[in-house]
């Protein structure tokens, strides 16, 4: 049996940094507007960003390393998004033509440049 559990509910009463796929398996990815990263000065695409971040449903901040983010998003625990021109882009696990992974937006080419184009996460 499934319980339905409005997302809402959860993040009020339980306060997560990401709501987690509650239930493993049974709920869908739960998805999230990226607002900032942290850069480093490498250039390669699969090493530009180091972190992603953004703003849960109860006003507070979560922040994941890149590798947490591409871990996410493959196990199908999290999705994410970034708002261009008023629009969802979907952010993408990426393989650099060196075979590394990476994060960027469907419409990107080989460098994350929506994701580059957001402010810095303070934290």
């Amino acid at each position: 049996m499934l319980i339905s559990i409005s997302a809402d509910v959860l993040i009020a009463n339980y306060g997560y940094r990401l709501l987690p796929s509650l239930l493993e398996g049974h709920l869908m990815a739960t998805r999230h507007e990226v607002k900032c990263i942290n850069k480093t000065d490498r250039y390669n695409a699969h090493e530009r960003i180091k972190a992603i971040g953004g703003q849960n449903y109860d006003g507070g901040f979560w922040k994941l390393s890149q590798e947490e983010a591409i871990q996410g998003i493959e196990s199908g625990k999290w999705s994410f998004y970034v708002s261009t021109q008023g629009r969802p882009v979907d952010v993408i696990v990426a393989v650099s033509r060196f075979g590394n992974k990476y994060i960027k937006t469907i419409a990107d080419d080989e460098q994350p440049n929506n994701l580059l184009s957001l402010m810095e996460c303070v934290n």
